[in-house]
């Protein structure tokens, strides 16, 4: 019958200590026990020695040849391995551990059902006494920050004197490669998987004969590796959500700091200028040209949201356009979490949540229609991608529809659509479907485009390198200047060509051709906005470079899936994190000032209109007068209401 507990002693040339040490057992281990002494070589100096005890000890010994090759780790994997126990000691040869704490480590694993007993010289009761003071000092400061922030249940997981329950060694796969990481490795290992672990106090003394084979420097990164790891994984779903509501709940602060509930630019076209008539007849106008836009979406936002009474309520009308960017957002978040990605996202969360973006996320008219746009525009390809079956094409072109409607950009989405029509297998009916519903929507809406205020059009201006020039801007717009915008659109173009020659493998993923839509928005730009310098690094078209990013990220780890580029890219992505972090932040630091003074001029000039019609923006004071005039006696019959005296007051102080 097997004896309940196995005692592993590993031996390296312990000729002048193992007759003390097993005496030892003998007289203070009282449990019922089997000592197994693990050697390397046939040539070691404990054999012959303890050969001499054969069959005169209280407690049966064993001798056991390590059956991985030399060294204490291999030699402790041996005993762990083949131990015939219920229960597993491992301790050393050396007596630094006492051996009359083995019963207390038995009674422990009994009593409280643990995986694995501690023998702790840090917890209450414990002791060090000797020993080289760094070593000591490196293990009591691994231990407790172990115990503290990891929360493992012991004080002292980098001692090797351990009891582990047999059953819970026979489901672990060992992967310490040298020195004795071993026991914080099965540490951690039971930590994570939530076994049972308990510890008891110990008091270890330095050895008195013998030299220790301890080596601190050679096997420091090994224990550095489990240490690391028990921080990353016990932390990690605390830091993931941590990595993801922050840059939200920071998002959302700088709007309620910054927005401004005030018309501004071409919000007074696009809103009260539309709204300034009456209702229904103004729904004539609903699809009239704004610049090169038609705006009907929007502007059916806008009917809503001028239900409210009293003054449009410009900044929940914002809001709601940022709500939309976050649906985008998560949109595309989920995808990456379907295919195990999730890691990549994380800096681009922060990036599209940037404040380098207010032209977006503060600005009334474009927080709703570059949003929308986007996030229609992604439904569709979603859609078109999710199943072959009339209802899901007919579901994607109404999306189509529906992103063509909230801005000429989404014109694009039926180039993209037509290209996977015809390559994606939905035969002839599918790409037809397609081509009539392009026809039927972007006819019309191109009819009159020649009246359009087109501002930045200019045909004579044409150049091929104007528009290269704009698509390495545009592409690159995450960097605020030229020449690195342009270093990275051509890094962006590199990733293309990539994807592209791999195009087979993602002819069902919605991303791919999500990328060629956002592709196609940037064709566009350069054709039309590329005489126009500098017009690649608008900040309203940061989001346009973000996306791109995104959805290359997104195809290229899939590409690399497998490979050893892999492990090399995940590092990457995880050194960008920290960068994108950064990136939101400083935009804040530099943006902040000049949007507070902003907000606070617009709406200074909003509370004393028409008093002090300077302070509103817009590019012709004229025709500012008129709209708001026209707003303001439909809204409130006559004149803007004044606001409460220290209002004012604290307005005109700024």
């Amino acid at each position: 019958m097997s004896a309940s507990v196995t005692i592993v002693v590993p031996v390296y040339n312990e000729g002048d200590n193992i007759k003390k040490t097993l005496a030892e057992l003998d007289a203070k281990a009282t449990v019922d026990a089997e000592t197994w002494l693990v050697y390397d070589s046939d040539e070691d100096s404990t054999l012959a020695p303890a050969r001499e005890l054969e069959g005169k000890t209280r407690i049966p010994f064993r001798l056991v040849k390590n059956k991985y090759g030399r060294g204490a780790l291999n030699a402790i994997k041996t005993g762990l391995e083949d131990a015939k126990g219920e229960l597993v000691v491992v301790t050393m040869a050396d007596l630094c551990d006492p051996p009359e704490v083995i019963n207390d480590m038995v009674a422990a694993a009994e009593r409280e059902k643990a995986d694995i007993v501690c023998a702790s010289r840090y917890m209450k009761g414990g002791q060090q006494i000797g020993g080289p003071r760094f070593k000591g000092f490196l293990s009591h400061t691994a231990g407790m920050l172990l115990h503290w922030f990891a929360r493992l249940p012991t004080h002292d997981p980098t001692n090797s004197f351990k009891l582990y329950r047999k059953s819970f060694l026979d489901l672990v796969k060992i992967e310490s490669t040298g020195g004795f990481e071993l026991g914080l490795e099965l540490v951690v290992k039971a930590h994570l998987a939530g076994r049972r672990i308990v510890e008891v106090p110990t008091t270890w003394r330095d050895r008195v004969a013998g030299k220790s084979n301890f080596k601190l420097w050679k096997w420091l990164p090994n224990y550095m590796h489990w240490f690391l790891r028990a921080f990353v994984k016990s932390w990690k779903p605390i830091v993931t959500v941590s990595l993801f509501v922050a840059p939200v709940a920071l998002f959302f602060a700088c709007v309620a700091l910054y927005a401004w509930d005030a018309p501004w630019w071409d919000d007074f076209q696009t809103t009260l200028m539309y709204l300034g008539g009456g209702f229904p007849e103004r729904l004539l106008h609903i699809a009239d040209f704004h610049n090169e836009h038609r705006l009907v979406i929007p502007r059916l936002v806008f009917e809503v949201f001028d239900l409210y009474p009293g003054f449009f309520p410009f900044l929940a009308c914002t809001v709601f356009g940022d709500i939309i960017l976050l649906g985008y957002v998560f949109a595309l978040g989920v995808l990456f979490w379907r295919k195990g990605l999730l890691l990549y996202f994380i800096p681009f969360v922060w990036l599209f949540l940037d404040l380098g973006n207010c032209e977006n996320t503060l600005w009334t008219l474009t927080s709703i229609q570059s949003h929308a746009v986007l996030l229609f525009s992604f439904a569709s390809m979603l859609a078109f991608t999710r199943r072959s079956s009339t209802r899901y094409l007919a579901l994607s072109i109404f999306f189509a529809v529906c992103s063509t409607l909230t801005s000429a950009s989404g014109i694009g989405v039926w180039p993209a659509l037509l290209i996977a029509a015809f390559l994606d297998g939905k035969g002839f009916g599918g790409l037809a479907a397609v081509a009539v519903s392009a026809i039927v929507v972007v006819v019309p809406y191109m009819h009159g485009f020649h009246e359009a205020t087109v501002a930045h059009v200019e045909y004579s201006q044409w150049t091929l390198l104007g528009m290269v020039d704009f698509t390495l801007c545009l592409l690159g717009n995450l960097a605020p200047i030229a020449p690195l915008a342009r270093l990275l659109g051509a890094i962006s173009c590199g990733l293309l060509v990539v994807i592209l020659l791999n195009f087979r493998k993602f002819a069902r993923d919605p991303v791919f051709w999500f990328l060629l839509y956002l592709l196609s928005v940037v064709a566009a730009g350069g054709l039309c906005r590329s005489t126009l310098a500098g017009a690649g690094l608008f900040y309203r078209l940061e989001i346009i470079a973000i996306s791109i990013f995104c959805c290359e990220c997104y195809l290229i780890a899939q590409i690399v899936h497998g490979t050893r580029i892999e492990r090399t890219l995940r590092l990457f992505m995880l050194a960008i994190i920290p960068v994108a972090i950064a990136a939101n932040i400083f935009a804040i630091y530099m943006g902040a000032p000049t949007l507070r003074e902003r907000k606070a001029e617009i709406e200074g000039g909003l509370r004393v209109w028409p008093e002090q019609r300077d302070k509103l923006v817009h590019f012709n004071p004229v025709e500012a007068d008129r709209i708001m005039q026209a707003y303001v006696n439909r809204k409130f019959g006559g004149t803007l209401p004044k606001q409460d005296k220290r209002q004012n007051k604290g307005v005109e102080g700024k």
